[in-house]
């Protein structure tokens, strides 16, 4: 919301989905955008619901983070980025992957056992994580995920007559 750099500092500028929890996301592109030099690139990583999730798992959700996650789908950052001054571009749309229940207990397990505490402990952490990664995985259900690359440039694009 407030870079500590200087108007074009750097070539790119990366988020890695923390835009979506950042409450005024057009000042925030606007501060990615003026940290970029011309011609760079801002790149920003974002999940979108696909499908609508049950109003149980954003809640669960919401709880679980204390935060309001808000169930977006694609067009809204689509339409979010066209806002800006970046040229959109690069975009790839992709699922995001969804764990089966061994591969959450063996992370959870693998996880809470680096915790250095006693057994009682990391077995309330075992659990806890369990939970945790569940409500994650089926939300992951409903997801998609998307790569957005922006290029900031200093004119616009020239209208083209044969290509769209």
């Amino acid at each position: 919301m407030n870079l500590p750099f200087a108007d074009g500092s750097f070539d790119l500028v990366m988020s890695g989905g923390s835009t979506a929890f950042i409450d005024d996301k057009r000042k925030a592109l606007k501060e990615y955008t003026r940290v970029t030099k011309t011609w760079g690139f801002v790149a920003d990583i974002n999940f979108y619901y696909k499908q609508k999730a049950p109003e149980e798992i954003i809640g669960k959700l919401n709880s679980a983070m204390n935060i309001n996650i808000e169930p977006w789908g694609k067009d809204y950052w689509v339409n979010l980025y066209k806002e800006t001054e970046l040229e959109l571009y690069y975009t790839h749309f992709n699922d995001v992957y969804v764990p089966s229940d061994d591969e959450i207990i063996t992370y959870c397990t693998e996880m809470s056992a680096s915790v250095t505490a006693n057994a009682d402990t990391q077995r309330l952490i075992k659990e806890r994580l369990i939970e945790l990664m569940s409500l994650f995985t089926e939300n992951h259900r409903y997801l998609s995920y998307g790569i957005f690359v922006l290029r900031k440039r200093n004119e616009a694009e020239q209208i083209s007559l044969f290509g769209s």
